[in-house]
This record gives C-alpha cells, structure tokens and sequence, in this order.
C-alpha cells in the first residue's frame, strides 16, 4: 500500500523532507500502564503469603493493566503508521487517521507563517508542535512531532531559496 504523500504527488513534484511522530510521545501511555502493571505483579508476589480479597482486586488490577498496555500499544503503533508529514518541491502535506482520514495539503507559496511549539519535556525529549499558517485556510497544528524545529528549518529553507525568489 502506497503512502498517502507518495500517491498524492503530481508529476514532478518530490519529497523534500518527511517528518516522524515522536516516539517518546506515542509509547509513553503504553509504558506507563506496562510499569503499573509490573508493579501490581511485583506487589501481589510480595503479599502471596497473605491472600485475601486485596489479592483478588490485585489481580483484576494487574489484568487491567495488561489489556490497557495492549490496547495503548496497539492506538500508538495505528497513529504511528497512518501519520505522515512531508515537505515537497510544491506543498507541506500531512495526514492522520485511518478510517477518518484528515489532510493538510498546502501550496509553500501560500504559507504565511510556522508556529513552533515545545513543553520543557519536549525540549528535553526533542518532540514539539508547528501549527502552518496558510492564506485563507484554517491552521491546523501537528502534534507531537519529532525534531520539530529540523522540519520548521527546512520548510523555512526552502521557501525562502525557492519560493520567495519566485514571488518577488
């Protein structure tokens, strides 16, 4: 199966740069329920000698913990392979979702701004925000991005080596 930015391009158009998802970012929820499910095992091992009903509710919370790290592993893995962030020679392309499916296709001649966003973790972990700002469309951020600023630098770069010339 074709991705999304690779079908979408139009002849002689090539991809510039493509950006990933934080993977920080998309396991952390997973982790965090794998660590809580750890530590439920290790405390129902360390109270065997002791079953009572807390042993029971032990149990259901450690077998929550293990179905919630599935399921956060599974939405990560999903989000992380039908999330797709490009730069091209023409447009900034982004799009999310696998049922619903939500696109962002704008023209580089047509953006007038990139908000770069990042929290003290993201600074730490190298993961943040841009939010592209298009004449006369809505701006969408794209979350969760990692080395954000790599991506912003680029798109930067390039319009103004190519587009900016162009306009003038």
């Amino acid at each position: 199966m074709a991705s999304y930015v690779k079908s979408s391009l139009a002849t002689g158009e090539n991809i510039i740069e493509q950006a990933k998802l934080s993977k920080i970012c998309l396991y952390f929820p997973a982790v965090l329920s794998f660590i809580l499910f750890i530590v439920t095992i290790v405390v129902m091992i360390k109270n065997k000698d002791n079953p009572n009903e807390l042993a029971v509710l032990g149990g259901v919370f450690a077998f929550g913990f293990f179905i919630a790290t599935i399921a956060y592993y599974i939405k990560a893995r999903i989000i992380g392979a039908t999330t797709e962030l490009a730069l091209t020679n023409r447009r900034v392309l982004a799009k999310f979702g696998v049922i619903k499916r939500d696109a962002i296709d704008l023209r580089l001649s047509k953006i007038e701004s990139i908000v770069f966003q990042q929290s003290i973790l993201g600074r730490i972990f190298n993961y943040g925000s841009i939010t592209i700002n298009g004449t006369g469309s809505k701006s969408s951020p794209i979350k969760a991005i990692a080395n954000p600023m790599e991506f912003k630098k680029s798109v930067d770069n390039y319009i103004s080596e190519h587009i900016d010339g162009i306009k003038s």
